[in-house]
């Protein structure tokens, strides 16, 4: 089974410009993300804060 890389996707409606409109999308889990809950990595991609603990905890583990 090949791993799909992970994706960050920013939808935004047509015929507007207004930042309301953007849907954030979690690269790990491919969900949508609600502004008031999203964190940003270093990188400036729109997590979850569970998928981005996990995944900093999966990264830690697999160092050891």
């Amino acid at each position: 089974m090949t791993q799909q890389p992970l994706r960050h996707t920013t939808v935004v409606s047509r015929g507007t410009d207004s930042l309301e409109h953007i849907e954030l999308r979690c690269p790990i889990c491919d969900h949508s993300v609600p502004r008031e809950t999203a964190k940003t990595d270093e990188r400036g991609r729109t997590f979850h804060e569970t998928c981005y603990v996990l995944k900093v905890e999966l990264k830690r583990a697999s160092e050891h």
